[in-house]
């Protein structure tokens, strides 16, 4: 059974929500960091969720924000730059339905993986994205039409 879920415009009240789901996907993989490290990252994450504010969408679930997902502009395509659900969200077919719904949009899209995020790593090469650039932490896969 597929699990129905609805993309909404974010308001000014779901500012907290995006900077927390941000900041969340940062520390969860990222975790070797000073406290100063920690500090500017939290104040880095404020001014980029104001920069991307309109971009943004919440993904709800029975009304519930569950989710954030943030698409933007990115070399010769989009890049699906952020993309969080909350605990009791996951493994549900709500991200994968998501990243499908996007794929079926553009006709390249790009995405960045943590390296130790194995499990969304294999979620991604099964949807067909390839790796196409390995940094230090993380890789930049894309999936072409």
């Amino acid at each position: 059974m597929k699990t129905i879920y609805s993309l909404c415009e974010p308001t000014r009240n779901d500012i907290k929500f995006i900077e927390q789901a941000k900041i969340h996907n940062i520390f969860a993989y990222a975790k070797e960091m000073s406290v100063e490290e920690k500090e500017d990252i939290i104040s880095y994450v404020g001014r980029y969720v104001k920069k991307f504010f309109n971009d943004y969408k919440i993904i709800k679930k029975d009304g519930v924000a569950c989710g954030v997902v943030l698409v933007i502009e990115y070399e010769d395509g989009f890049v699906i730059d952020e993309l969080y659900l909350t605990e009791n969200y996951r493994n549900l077919g709500i991200g994968t339905d998501v990243i499908s719904n996007l794929m079926k949009k553009y006709e390249k899209l790009y995405l960045w993986v943590y390296k130790k995020n194995l499990k969304a790593r294999k979620l991604y090469e099964k949807l067909n994205f390839k790796i196409i650039d390995e940094r230090e932490q993380h890789f930049i896969m894309l999936h072409n039409k």
